[in-house]
Protein backbone atom coordinates (compact mmCIF):
# COMPACT_ATOMS: atom_id res chain seq x y z
CA UNK A 1 0.00 0.00 0.00
CA UNK A 2 1.48 3.60 -0.79
CA UNK A 3 2.20 6.02 1.63
CA UNK A 4 0.48 9.28 1.19
CA UNK A 5 1.61 12.86 3.01
CA UNK A 6 -0.87 15.75 3.97
CA UNK A 7 -0.70 19.72 4.41
CA UNK A 8 -2.53 19.56 7.30
CA UNK A 9 -2.41 18.03 11.36
CA UNK A 10 -5.80 15.33 9.80
CA UNK A 11 -7.40 14.60 6.55
CA UNK A 12 -10.14 17.11 7.11
CA UNK A 13 -8.31 20.54 7.67
CA UNK A 14 -5.74 19.52 4.57
CA UNK A 15 -6.17 21.15 1.31
CA UNK A 16 -3.88 18.42 -0.69
CA UNK A 17 -2.82 14.91 -0.47
CA UNK A 18 0.62 14.28 -1.75
CA UNK A 19 3.00 11.29 -2.71
CA UNK A 20 6.33 12.81 -1.00
CA UNK A 21 6.98 13.90 2.21
CA UNK A 22 8.31 17.40 0.62
CA UNK A 23 4.37 17.91 -0.48
CA UNK A 24 5.49 18.14 -3.96
CA UNK A 25 4.27 15.39 -5.84
CA UNK A 26 0.06 15.34 -5.71
CA UNK A 27 -1.43 12.26 -5.41
CA UNK A 28 -4.00 10.83 -8.24
CA UNK A 29 -6.90 12.11 -8.38
CA UNK A 30 -9.63 10.10 -6.45
CA UNK A 31 -11.10 9.96 -2.92
CA UNK A 32 -9.11 9.52 0.43
CA UNK A 33 -10.19 8.88 3.85
CA UNK A 34 -8.38 8.76 7.01
CA UNK A 35 -11.03 6.36 8.53
CA UNK A 36 -13.72 8.76 9.35
CA UNK A 37 -13.82 11.63 6.38
CA UNK A 38 -13.80 10.65 2.77
CA UNK A 39 -12.48 13.94 0.55
CA UNK A 40 -11.87 13.74 -3.22
CA UNK A 41 -9.25 15.30 -5.17
CA UNK A 42 -9.15 16.58 -8.04
CA UNK A 43 -6.85 18.45 -10.44
CA UNK A 44 -6.17 22.55 -9.89
CA UNK A 45 -4.34 24.21 -12.52
CA UNK A 46 -0.65 22.96 -12.04
CA UNK A 47 -1.36 21.33 -8.50
CA UNK A 48 -4.47 19.70 -6.69
CA UNK A 49 -7.47 20.76 -4.07
CA UNK A 50 -9.21 18.29 -1.72
CA UNK A 51 -12.90 18.74 -2.21
CA UNK A 52 -15.33 19.13 1.01
CA UNK A 53 -14.99 15.71 3.48
CA UNK A 54 -17.75 13.81 3.14
CA UNK A 55 -19.13 11.19 5.21
CA UNK A 56 -17.42 7.74 4.78
CA UNK A 57 -19.95 4.87 5.63
CA UNK A 58 -17.45 2.14 5.96
CA UNK A 59 -15.89 4.63 8.39
CA UNK A 60 -18.35 5.15 10.64
CA UNK A 61 -18.88 3.41 13.93
CA UNK A 62 -21.66 0.81 14.11
CA UNK A 63 -25.07 0.98 15.65
CA UNK A 64 -25.57 -0.73 18.88
CA UNK A 65 -21.94 1.07 20.39
CA UNK A 66 -22.06 2.80 23.73
CA UNK A 67 -20.47 6.03 23.29
CA UNK A 68 -18.92 8.66 26.37
CA UNK A 69 -18.12 12.04 25.50
CA UNK A 70 -16.11 13.65 28.07
CA UNK A 71 -13.91 16.81 27.00
CA UNK A 72 -13.34 20.25 26.63
CA UNK A 73 -16.29 22.86 25.07
CA UNK A 74 -16.86 21.61 22.02
CA UNK A 75 -18.73 20.51 18.93
CA UNK A 76 -18.49 16.70 18.69
CA UNK A 77 -19.53 15.04 15.43
CA UNK A 78 -20.05 11.56 14.92
CA UNK A 79 -20.78 8.77 11.93
CA UNK A 80 -23.20 6.11 12.68
CA UNK A 81 -23.95 3.35 10.35
CA UNK A 82 -27.35 2.04 10.88
CA UNK A 83 -27.22 -0.60 7.82
CA UNK A 84 -27.74 -0.59 4.48
CA UNK A 85 -29.30 -3.89 3.61
CA UNK A 86 -33.15 -4.52 3.27
CA UNK A 87 -33.48 -6.12 7.13
CA UNK A 88 -32.30 -3.18 8.28
CA UNK A 89 -35.23 -1.05 8.48
CA UNK A 90 -37.92 0.53 11.08
CA UNK A 91 -37.31 2.70 13.99
CA UNK A 92 -33.07 3.98 15.23
CA UNK A 93 -33.47 4.63 19.00
CA UNK A 94 -31.17 6.83 20.37
CA UNK A 95 -30.73 7.70 23.71
CA UNK A 96 -28.91 10.86 24.69
CA UNK A 97 -28.26 11.73 28.61
CA UNK A 98 -26.39 15.14 28.93
CA UNK A 99 -25.61 14.04 32.56
CA UNK A 100 -27.08 17.54 33.74
CA UNK A 101 -24.60 19.91 31.66
CA UNK A 102 -26.16 21.64 28.98
CA UNK A 103 -25.39 19.70 25.67
CA UNK A 104 -27.05 20.24 22.23
CA UNK A 105 -27.85 17.69 20.19
CA UNK A 106 -28.88 16.94 16.39
CA UNK A 107 -29.13 14.34 13.88
CA UNK A 108 -29.14 14.27 10.26
CA UNK A 109 -30.30 11.31 8.40
CA UNK A 110 -31.24 11.46 4.91
CA UNK A 111 -31.46 15.28 4.36
CA UNK A 112 -33.72 15.71 7.54
CA UNK A 113 -32.50 17.08 10.95
CA UNK A 114 -34.00 15.63 13.74
CA UNK A 115 -33.72 17.21 17.31
CA UNK A 116 -37.08 16.14 18.85
CA UNK A 117 -36.42 14.12 22.39
CA UNK A 118 -38.39 12.91 24.95
CA UNK A 119 -37.23 12.73 28.87
CA UNK A 120 -38.68 10.06 31.44
CA UNK A 121 -38.93 13.16 33.99
CA UNK A 122 -39.96 15.92 31.48
CA UNK A 123 -41.36 14.72 28.52
CA UNK A 124 -41.38 16.21 25.61
CA UNK A 125 -38.11 18.61 25.12
CA UNK A 126 -37.75 20.36 20.92
CA UNK A 127 -35.70 23.37 19.75
CA UNK A 128 -38.79 25.93 18.92
CA UNK A 129 -36.64 26.81 15.96
CA UNK A 130 -36.55 24.09 13.64
CA UNK A 131 -33.76 22.37 11.87
CA UNK A 132 -31.09 23.17 14.75
CA UNK A 133 -30.20 21.77 17.89
CA UNK A 134 -32.06 21.65 21.01
CA UNK A 135 -30.05 22.49 24.07
CA UNK A 136 -31.07 19.91 26.90
CA UNK A 137 -29.41 19.59 30.28
CA UNK A 138 -30.47 21.50 34.09
CA UNK A 139 -31.27 24.94 34.93
CA UNK A 140 -28.61 24.85 37.56
CA UNK A 141 -25.66 23.44 35.47
CA UNK A 142 -26.36 26.18 32.58
CA UNK A 143 -23.71 28.48 31.35
CA UNK A 144 -25.55 30.91 29.78
CA UNK A 145 -27.08 29.28 27.07
CA UNK A 146 -31.25 29.80 28.27
CA UNK A 147 -30.91 33.25 26.71
CA UNK A 148 -28.51 32.44 23.39
CA UNK A 149 -26.00 33.76 22.58
CA UNK A 150 -22.97 33.29 20.39
CA UNK A 151 -20.05 31.36 21.20
CA UNK A 152 -16.69 31.70 18.82
CA UNK A 153 -13.74 29.73 18.27
CA UNK A 154 -15.07 26.57 19.40
CA UNK A 155 -12.76 23.35 18.52
CA UNK A 156 -14.44 20.57 16.11
CA UNK A 157 -13.99 17.17 17.47
CA UNK A 158 -14.78 14.19 15.24
CA UNK A 159 -14.84 10.60 16.12
CA UNK A 160 -12.15 8.33 15.04
CA UNK A 161 -11.91 4.75 16.55
CA UNK A 162 -13.00 4.98 20.08
CA UNK A 163 -12.11 8.54 20.46
CA UNK A 164 -13.35 12.15 19.46
CA UNK A 165 -10.08 13.52 17.60
CA UNK A 166 -9.70 17.97 17.97
CA UNK A 167 -9.85 18.62 13.44
CA UNK A 168 -7.85 22.10 13.88
CA UNK A 169 -10.74 23.54 12.52
CA UNK A 170 -12.66 25.52 15.13
CA UNK A 171 -16.20 27.24 14.53
CA UNK A 172 -18.68 29.38 15.50
CA UNK A 173 -21.34 28.54 17.55
CA UNK A 174 -24.77 30.41 17.65
CA UNK A 175 -27.65 29.66 20.24
CA UNK A 176 -30.87 31.22 19.37
CA UNK A 177 -33.78 31.59 22.17
CA UNK A 178 -35.87 29.01 21.95
CA UNK A 179 -32.66 26.24 21.21
CA UNK A 180 -32.52 25.98 24.89
CA UNK A 181 -35.06 23.37 26.64
CA UNK A 182 -33.13 23.38 30.14
CA UNK A 183 -35.09 21.74 32.86
CA UNK A 184 -35.32 21.70 36.47
CA UNK A 185 -33.25 18.70 37.14
CA UNK A 186 -31.20 16.46 35.02
CA UNK A 187 -33.87 15.34 32.33
CA UNK A 188 -32.13 11.75 32.17
CA UNK A 189 -31.96 9.22 29.52
CA UNK A 190 -33.49 11.08 26.62
CA UNK A 191 -34.92 9.51 23.47
CA UNK A 192 -34.89 10.54 20.04
CA UNK A 193 -36.60 8.49 17.17
CA UNK A 194 -35.33 8.32 13.62
CA UNK A 195 -37.46 6.14 11.20
CA UNK A 196 -35.66 4.31 8.45
CA UNK A 197 -38.63 2.74 6.20
CA UNK A 198 -35.67 2.31 3.47
CA UNK A 199 -32.80 0.25 3.13
CA UNK A 200 -30.22 3.28 2.40
CA UNK A 201 -28.77 5.53 3.28
CA UNK A 202 -26.72 4.16 5.86
CA UNK A 203 -25.18 6.88 7.72
CA UNK A 204 -26.83 9.16 10.20
CA UNK A 205 -24.85 12.13 11.22
CA UNK A 206 -24.93 13.24 15.03
CA UNK A 207 -23.59 16.98 16.64
CA UNK A 208 -23.26 17.27 20.11
CA UNK A 209 -22.31 20.57 21.04
CA UNK A 210 -20.36 21.37 24.68
CA UNK A 211 -20.69 24.89 25.06
CA UNK A 212 -19.92 25.72 28.39
CA UNK A 213 -16.03 25.19 30.15
CA UNK A 214 -15.81 20.99 29.77
CA UNK A 215 -18.75 18.54 28.64
CA UNK A 216 -19.77 15.02 29.69
CA UNK A 217 -22.59 12.80 27.97
CA UNK A 218 -23.75 9.36 27.38
CA UNK A 219 -25.06 8.34 24.11
CA UNK A 220 -26.58 4.93 22.43
CA UNK A 221 -28.01 4.45 18.72
CA UNK A 222 -29.45 1.19 18.64
CA UNK A 223 -30.03 -0.75 15.30
CA UNK A 224 -33.37 -0.22 12.99
CA UNK A 225 -35.90 -2.02 14.63
CA UNK A 226 -39.69 -2.50 13.50
CA UNK A 227 -41.74 -1.26 16.09
CA UNK A 228 -44.45 -4.01 17.59
CA UNK A 229 -48.09 -3.31 16.83
CA UNK A 230 -50.54 -2.60 20.05
CA UNK A 231 -54.44 -2.34 19.54
CA UNK A 232 -55.75 0.82 20.37
CA UNK A 233 -59.32 2.96 20.21
CA UNK A 234 -59.14 5.85 16.77
CA UNK A 235 -58.03 8.83 18.57
CA UNK A 236 -60.92 10.28 20.89
CA UNK A 237 -61.41 13.98 22.30
CA UNK A 238 -62.17 12.91 26.09
CA UNK A 239 -61.00 10.46 28.34
CA UNK A 240 -64.30 8.66 28.88
CA UNK A 241 -64.79 8.78 25.25
CA UNK A 242 -61.77 6.38 25.34
CA UNK A 243 -63.33 4.35 27.96
CA UNK A 244 -66.49 3.82 25.51
CA UNK A 245 -64.42 3.56 22.37
CA UNK A 246 -63.58 0.05 20.64
CA UNK A 247 -60.30 -1.52 19.94
CA UNK A 248 -60.39 -1.01 16.30
CA UNK A 249 -57.24 0.34 15.36
CA UNK A 250 -53.21 -0.33 15.97
CA UNK A 251 -50.52 2.25 17.21
CA UNK A 252 -46.79 1.50 17.94
CA UNK A 253 -45.17 2.11 21.16
CA UNK A 254 -41.64 3.43 22.05
CA UNK A 255 -40.31 3.37 25.57
CA UNK A 256 -38.92 6.77 27.55
CA UNK A 257 -40.36 5.90 30.83
CA UNK A 258 -38.84 2.63 31.85
CA UNK A 259 -42.03 1.37 33.79
CA UNK A 260 -43.77 -1.34 31.88
CA UNK A 261 -46.93 -0.19 29.75
CA UNK A 262 -47.67 3.34 27.74
CA UNK A 263 -46.51 5.96 30.47
CA UNK A 264 -45.88 9.59 30.17
CA UNK A 265 -43.63 10.97 28.15
CA UNK A 266 -43.52 7.89 26.17
CA UNK A 267 -43.90 7.72 22.22
CA UNK A 268 -46.64 6.37 20.30
CA UNK A 269 -46.68 5.99 16.42
CA UNK A 270 -48.60 5.06 13.57
CA UNK A 271 -46.42 2.83 11.78
CA UNK A 272 -43.81 0.13 12.67
CA UNK A 273 -41.14 2.63 11.24
CA UNK A 274 -42.16 5.31 13.47
CA UNK A 275 -42.22 7.74 10.66
CA UNK A 276 -45.48 9.32 11.67
CA UNK A 277 -46.58 9.86 14.98
CA UNK A 278 -50.11 9.20 16.06
CA UNK A 279 -52.48 11.92 16.01
CA UNK A 280 -53.64 13.59 19.25
CA UNK A 281 -55.98 12.85 21.09
CA UNK A 282 -57.30 9.93 24.02
CA UNK A 283 -56.23 6.76 23.10
CA UNK A 284 -58.00 3.07 24.56
CA UNK A 285 -55.01 0.33 25.80
CA UNK A 286 -55.73 -3.57 25.44
CA UNK A 287 -55.32 -3.81 29.58
CA UNK A 288 -58.35 -1.22 30.19
CA UNK A 289 -56.39 1.98 31.00
CA UNK A 290 -56.25 5.83 28.69
CA UNK A 291 -54.07 7.75 27.92
CA UNK A 292 -53.28 11.00 25.53
CA UNK A 293 -51.42 11.52 22.95
CA UNK A 294 -49.64 15.09 22.33
CA UNK A 295 -47.62 17.06 20.14
CA UNK A 296 -44.90 14.66 18.41
CA UNK A 297 -46.78 11.35 19.47
CA UNK A 298 -45.11 11.67 22.82
CA UNK A 299 -47.63 10.26 25.81
CA UNK A 300 -48.43 13.73 27.69
CA UNK A 301 -51.24 11.80 30.68
CA UNK A 302 -52.47 8.20 31.76
CA UNK A 303 -55.48 7.58 33.54
CA UNK A 304 -56.30 4.42 35.52
CA UNK A 305 -58.43 1.34 33.63
CA UNK A 306 -62.10 1.85 32.58
CA UNK A 307 -64.65 -0.75 33.63
CA UNK A 308 -64.60 -4.17 32.03
CA UNK A 309 -66.92 -7.02 31.25
CA UNK A 310 -65.87 -10.52 31.57
CA UNK A 311 -68.22 -13.17 30.40
CA UNK A 312 -68.49 -16.67 29.26
CA UNK A 313 -69.34 -17.57 26.12
CA UNK A 314 -72.83 -19.22 25.48
CA UNK A 315 -71.09 -21.60 22.83
CA UNK A 316 -67.73 -22.72 24.20
CA UNK A 317 -68.00 -21.71 27.90
CA UNK A 318 -64.49 -20.18 27.73
CA UNK A 319 -64.19 -16.60 29.09
CA UNK A 320 -63.52 -13.27 27.43
CA UNK A 321 -62.89 -9.93 28.73
CA UNK A 322 -63.66 -6.64 27.42
CA UNK A 323 -64.21 -3.19 28.12
CA UNK A 324 -67.31 -1.50 29.06
CA UNK A 325 -68.29 0.44 26.85
CA UNK A 326 -72.17 1.67 27.76
CA UNK A 327 -72.23 0.83 31.93
CA UNK A 328 -75.51 -0.13 31.86
CA UNK A 329 -75.14 -4.05 32.03
CA UNK A 330 -75.58 -6.67 35.68
CA UNK A 331 -73.92 -9.98 36.03
CA UNK A 332 -76.23 -12.38 34.33
CA UNK A 333 -77.19 -10.55 31.33
CA UNK A 334 -76.03 -12.04 28.25
CA UNK A 335 -74.97 -9.66 25.08
CA UNK A 336 -72.77 -9.81 22.03
CA UNK A 337 -69.60 -9.15 21.42
CA UNK A 338 -66.82 -9.26 18.53
CA UNK A 339 -63.45 -11.31 19.63
CA UNK A 340 -60.06 -9.82 19.09
CA UNK A 341 -57.07 -11.90 17.13
CA UNK A 342 -54.70 -11.90 19.48
CA UNK A 343 -51.91 -12.63 17.08
CA UNK A 344 -53.04 -9.70 14.37
CA UNK A 345 -54.59 -7.64 17.23
CA UNK A 346 -57.94 -7.64 14.39
CA UNK A 347 -61.09 -7.82 15.51
CA UNK A 348 -63.50 -10.52 14.04
CA UNK A 349 -66.71 -9.62 12.16
CA UNK A 350 -68.67 -12.71 13.55
CA UNK A 351 -71.21 -11.87 16.45
CA UNK A 352 -70.85 -13.80 19.45
CA UNK A 353 -72.80 -13.84 22.66
CA UNK A 354 -71.68 -14.76 25.92
CA UNK A 355 -73.31 -14.49 30.20
CA UNK A 356 -71.66 -11.46 32.28
CA UNK A 357 -69.55 -13.35 35.05
CA UNK A 358 -67.77 -10.34 36.24
CA UNK A 359 -67.89 -6.53 36.64
CA UNK A 360 -65.49 -4.66 37.38
CA UNK A 361 -61.50 -3.76 36.31
CA UNK A 362 -59.41 -7.16 35.99
CA UNK A 363 -56.14 -5.06 34.77
CA UNK A 364 -55.26 -7.94 32.08
CA UNK A 365 -55.22 -7.68 28.39
CA UNK A 366 -59.08 -7.82 26.50
CA UNK A 367 -59.42 -10.25 23.89
CA UNK A 368 -63.01 -9.14 22.41
CA UNK A 369 -65.26 -5.88 22.11
CA UNK A 370 -68.61 -5.67 23.41
CA UNK A 371 -70.93 -4.80 20.26
CA UNK A 372 -73.96 -3.69 22.74
CA UNK A 373 -75.74 -3.11 26.09
CA UNK A 374 -78.97 -4.88 25.07
CA UNK A 375 -79.84 -8.74 26.96
CA UNK A 376 -80.38 -11.39 24.58
CA UNK A 377 -80.35 -14.87 25.76
CA UNK A 378 -78.16 -17.65 24.53
CA UNK A 379 -81.17 -19.69 23.13
CA UNK A 380 -81.61 -16.59 21.26
CA UNK A 381 -80.59 -17.77 17.78
CA UNK A 382 -81.38 -15.05 15.97
CA UNK A 383 -78.85 -12.61 17.65
CA UNK A 384 -76.81 -15.56 19.40
CA UNK A 385 -75.74 -17.92 16.52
Amino acid sequence: MANYYIDGTTLNNATAVYMDAALTTCAPNGFYSDGISSREQVSQGSGCVLLPPQPCPTCATPCGTQITGNGAQGVYQLDMDVGGTANDTGAIIITFDPLNVPDGVQAVYDGQVYNTLSSPQFGLLESTVPGVPTYIGATGSDCGTAGGGTYPNISVFQYQGNQFVNTGQPTTVVIQQGQSQLTAGGPGDCVMVIPKPNASPAVVNFTFIGPCNGTAWNFNVQCPVTLDPISASAPQNTQAEACAAILNNTVYHVDVDPTSGVQVSDYIFSDHDAANPAPQGWYLHPTGYTYQVGPRGVVTNRQGGCNTITLQDCTNQNLYTMNDRFGTNNIGEVIQYKRINQTTQVIGTEIYCGTITNLGNTGTYTNANQVGFVDYDCNDTVHCP
